[in-house]
């Protein structure tokens, strides 16, 4: 995975620890907060994970719809898209996410001959000021399953352990 990524420029690698990310709606990139500051992703980690910056770095062409964020370690591979919206447009927001997971899949499999034996996840994070796991539910699990090869939840924490 390292080979296939290592000419990418917005990739940072990270070490044990817990970290707090926020979707910088100015920037439009994923920017490292403390716990105290708003975050839209927690990451709990307790071995090495690498964070791509996908949105405007690796898929800049505009033609395309993709994900926010890629994290991965020597187990799993996360497509992540970040919201900040209120509970009343998150259907709104499900249907179009399934548009950027399946062009940044594309993207990845065609144009960087994206080929592992990572678990491949993909996570729609809706921020919350509260930790929320597992709120997929069943009917968008099997769609991205099988439709993608994707495993789907709806989380704000990852775990690398």
């Amino acid at each position: 995975m390292e080979e296939l990524l290592k000419n990418i420029e917005c990739k940072s690698q990270f070490y044990k620890g817990k970290y707090y990310i926020n979707d910088d709606k100015i920037t439009k990139k994923g920017v490292f907060v403390n716990e105290n500051e708003i975050w839209t992703l927690f990451v709990n980690a307790s071995k090495n994970f690498t964070f791509i910056q996908n949105e405007g770095c690796v898929m800049t062409n505009n033609n395309h719809k993709k994900c926010d964020w890629i994290c991965f370690d020597d187990i799993n591979f996360y497509f992540i898209e970040a919201k900040d919206v209120k509970p009343s447009q998150r259907k709104k927001e499900r249907r179009e996410t399934k548009l950027k997971f399946k062009d940044t899949v594309d993207f990845y499999h065609n144009e960087l001959n994206f080929n592992t034996n990572l678990e491949k996840h993909a996570i729609l994070n809706f921020r919350n000021s509260r930790v929320i796991t597992g709120a997929a539910s069943k009917e968008n699990k099997t769609f991205y399953f099988l439709n993608l090869g994707l495993i789907y939840d709806e989380t704000n924490i990852l775990k690398f352990n």
